[in-house]
Order: C-alpha cells, then sequence, then structure tokens
C-alpha cells in the first residue's frame, strides 16, 4: 500500500477522489495519506466485514464514487511518473469506455479502438480458438456509468459468493458485453501478471482443491447462464470440458457438496437447446466417472 500511494503522489496529475477499502485487519501508515491530502486529493476509507464479497465491495466503491470515471487499483500497483494522467487523458478525449493500460497476456492490438461485436469477442475468442484472455479488472480505467450499468444485471446470487478466482471475470464479462468501446495503450503497458489470485494460474494447475471446485463451478454456472448465442454457449461447454473434463486427476476430489453443485450446473448446460450434443455427452460422461469421496 505505501508504494502504491507513495506513486500516486508523485503524479502530476492529482484532480481525482481515492476510496480505500478494507474486510481484513490491517494497519496503515498515516504519512503517505497526509501527504496526498496536501495535494487535495478527497481520500474515503470504507470498512467492511469479513463476509461482504468482493463483487459487493467493487460495486459499493463505483456507486459511492463522484467521478466520471473508476479505476481498480491493488495495494501492490504502482506508476511511473505522470502515466496516471497520461492514460486518463487518453480516455476522456477519446470518451472511451474502457481504457486498458496493462496487457498481461499480449493477445490483443493495441492503440486501436475497438467495438462491438469484436470488444467482447476480444475476451474469449482469440482468433480460431477459444481462450480466455481478460481476467483482471486492474489496468482499466472505466466509465462509471457502463460499469453500474454492467453491474446491475449480475444476479444477487453472485454477489453472495466469494469467488476469488473469477468475481473479476465475472465483471468483465458483463462490463465487455455493455461497452461500445475498448482501447489497450501501447505505452509500457506490457507486464507479467503478479496477481493473486490469477484464474489463469488456477487453470493451468493439474487438479484442484474442493474450494477451488466451487469457484469453478460457480464461474461455469455464470457462462451457462449469461450466454445466449451459439458461439457463446460453445464457448461455455468449451470451458467446461478444459476447465473440469481434461483434468483427470481432479475426479478424486469431489466431495458430496462438490458433487450436489456440480449436477446443478451440467443440468443446465445438459439443458441447453444451442449446446451441440457432442458437448452435451462428453460432459455427462465426465459426470459418471465422478464418486464422491
Amino acid at each position: 500500500m505505501t508504494h502504491l500511494l507513495r506513486s500516486l503522489f508523485e503524479q502530476s496529475f492529482s484532480s481525482y477522489e481515492l476510496i480505500i477499502t478494507k474486510n481484513f485487519e490491517a494497519n496503515y501508515s498515516s504519512l503517505p495519506f497526509g501527504k496526498l491530502k496536501r495535494k487535495n486529493i478527497n481520500i474515503k476509507f470504507i470498512e467492511y466485514s469479513k463476509n461482504d464479497t468482493n463483487l459487493k465491495i467493487k460495486m459499493d466503491c463505483a456507486t459511492n464514487a463522484l467521478g466520471e470515471y473508476i479505476l481498480f487499483l491493488s495495494p501492490e500497483e504502482t506508476f511511473n511518473e505522470n502515466l496516471l494522467e497520461f492514460f486518463y487523458n487518453k480516455a476522456t478525449k477519446e470518451k472511451i469506455d474502457i481504457t486498458q493500460f496493462f496487457d498481461f497476456y499480449h493477445y490483443h492490438q493495441i492503440n486501436m479502438i475497438m467495438k462491438q461485436p469484436q470488444l467482447f469477442d476480444s475476451m474469449f475468442f482469440n482468433k480460431d480458438q477459444i481462450c480466455q484472455t481478460q481476467y483482471h479488472l486492474s489496468g482499466k480505467i472505466i466509465k462509471k456509468v457502463i460499469f453500474l450499468d454492467a453491474m446491475k444485471d449480475i444476479d444477487n446470487y453472485y454477489f453472495s459468493q466469494n469467488n476469488k478466482y473469477f468475481d473479476d471475470s465475472i465483471i468483465l464479462f458483463m462490463l465487455f458485453k455493455k461497452a461500445e468501446s475498448l482501447i489497450i495503450l501501447g505505452k509500457e503497458n506490457a507486464r507479467y501478471c503478479s496477481y493473486y489470485p490469477c484464474p489463469e494460474v488456477l487453470i493451468s494447475k493439474k487438479k484442484y482443491s474442493k474450494i477451488e471446485l466451487i469457484d469453478i463451478l460457480n464461474y461455469l454456472k455464470f457462462l451457462v447462464q449469461y450466454t445466449n448465442s451459439v458461439q457463446e454457449q460453445r464457448m461455455a461447454a468449451q470451458f467446461f470440458i478444459d476447465l473440469l473434463v481434461k483434468k483427470e486427476e481432479t475426479l478424486y476430489n469431489y466431495g458430496k457438496k462438490e458433487i450436489n453443485y456440480l449436477d446443478e450446473v451440467i443440468n443446465l448446460y445438459t439443458n441447453s437447446e444451442i449446446i451441440n450434443e457432442f458437448d452435451k455427452n462428453i460432459i455427462k460422461k465426465y459426470r459418471k466417472k465422478i464418486i464422491a469421496t
């Protein structure tokens, strides 16, 4: 947190509001906050309980924010001098819904404004390959009105689930559906992903724990519920196969709770009218292999 605040203090750009949240015990030094206040930066502190979910916290922060644009930061984040002003000016001058300045995975075209439907497709479809390319809210300046419009369509069920791996993915899915413009800037935007927990790291594992299984099942449930075209549901089914069916070592990690949830999710996929029968049969065969531990 100290490094983030120091880098914010060193920015020439100072016309912003900083909302700091926590739902855990933390002792922050007051010195960096005092420096920011001297720059007339509006600082708010919001404390949540341990049971408040990340989706709820992010929704509340956006709702309480005064500015037209919002940016979510992790405590480990830092900015080189004056970069924040450069990114913000680009967003406001072009009136872009999402201005992305960190590109962790290098799959995207830079310095080109994307519109729909290419904008949404850029999150899941890399040429002819189905693969998720956006996992993090960090590194994106977002129009507040677009963010809130996207969040209002998320069912309250997901606000009650603290899905630590895929919370950002759920938000980005809805955001990339609602937004009309996206640009990925090429100025110092390439970074290795060091965020924890990172879904891409989870997906690369050979097997999952029971807790990880619940997060994955939650995300797969969300995908099948919020996709409505043949291409999108094909993507959801492929994710089910890639995240679960191909991870054979995970077959032995299911308990009764996980199996009950798996059955609920499988029911959604196999009852879909637009997922093809070939994928449905793969999913059904996967279920038959599982015995509760």
